[in-house]
């Protein structure tokens, strides 16, 4: 007798049909109406994970309404994933970049997810070193009072699951607590159906972590293309702590002259840094040209346009020299959605 064919175990069948399953979701999402659309819109690749989540808010209207007890409401790119949202078509991809860009966020940044409370200026969104990167970081941020960005994961869900469950500590009634309880197993429970990771250490963020080449106001760093031999990067002459000393000083002049005095040192090394993107370690600009952004005075404005502008140039990060300028021309501090 011949010998008889093996067959799949049951597990095995069960992982096939599983992949089989994870594939097809992944042609669906490539395969997106609108993703060919945003992505153009934006001048960059969108990840997965947020027409995972305009999938997740469209299943269950009780999602959308732990949305409004979360007080966020989706914006940025999630306004042009239909028909009735999408109608602008602006060839110019950061007038769409503008829309929803507070005063502190730097070029990286693009939001996602806004509060809906109109003196409130918390928002999430996804943060990426290089616009091309699929990649990317989601953070918060708060904006009233600095530049600092909470990491939040590698994808919304785990930044809308990490937001959730500190929302769900401060919520005294028990109705408002239940709903908020299922709508976060529900996200979880989506999530990991889409192999999603909901840890704000996820093995991208540490990935990510290794290739800082110096931390930033904005508490994330910076990340640069390095050779083997180490180029691409050289620091500061000042610590963190030394630099926001000096720009202070430079706000608090009594007069112009003593402003012009204080200026000095930053001065100096912006012609050290012009020596440096002669050397190709562009990445010495880039870190003064985000610290100046990031104090947010109008004294820094000229000179981190300069800066920014240049070195994204250099780093062919094109795309957040086109916005950095936009947005220094046009930094506010309401009216966000510039609509």
């Amino acid at each position: 007798m011949p010998p008889k064919r093996k067959t799949k175990s049951g597990s095995t069948a069960k992982n096939a049909a599983s992949n089989k399953e994870d594939q097809a979701k992944r042609a669906k999402l490539h395969s997106h109406p609108f993703k060919d659309h945003v992505e153009k819109l934006y001048g960059m690749p969108m990840s997965d994970d947020l027409f995972l989540m305009q999938q997740f808010f469209s299943k269950d209207d009780s999602n959308k309404d732990a949305l409004t007890l979360l007080k966020l409401k989706c914006v940025g790119p999630f306004l042009h994933l239909s028909d009735k949202q999408s109608k602008t078509t602006s060839s110019d991809p950061t007038f769409y970049h503008m829309q929803w860009r507070y005063f502190y966020d730097v070029p990286e940044f693009l939001t996602a997810f806004a509060s809906t409370e109109s003196n409130n200026l918390f928002h999430i969104g996804y943060f990426r070193d290089d616009p091309s990167d699929l990649d990317s970081l989601v953070v918060a941020s708060n904006t009233g009072k600095d530049a600092k960005l909470t990491l939040l994961g590698d994808n919304l869900f785990a930044a809308i699951s990490t937001h959730t469950k500190e929302v769900i500590k401060t919520i005294k009634t028990q109705s408002k607590k239940k709903k908020l309880t299922t709508f976060l197993q529900n996200l979880q429970d989506f999530a990991k159906e889409s192999n999603l990771d909901l840890t704000t250490t996820s093995n991208k963020v540490n990935e990510r972590k290794k290739k800082v080449v110096t931390q930033s106001f904005h508490g994330l760093g910076i990340v640069v293309p390095l050779s083997k031999d180490g180029i691409g990067y050289r620091p500061l002459h000042h610590t963190d702590a030394q630099l926001k000393r000096l720009l202070q000083k430079i706000v608090n002049a009594k007069n112009d002259q003593d402003r012009i005095a204080a200026f000095d040192p930053i001065q100096e090394t912006v012609n050290f840094i012009q020596f440096a993107n002669d050397e190709c370690d562009y990445g010495m600009g880039l870190e003064l040209g985000i610290d100046l952004f990031c104090h947010g005075s109008k004294y820094f404005h000229k000179m981190s346009n300069l800066l920014l502008t240049v070195g994204y140039q250099l780093l062919k990060r094109d795309l957040y020299a086109k916005i950095c300028d936009k947005h220094l021309a046009d930094r506010r501090e309401k009216d966000v959605e510039r609509a």
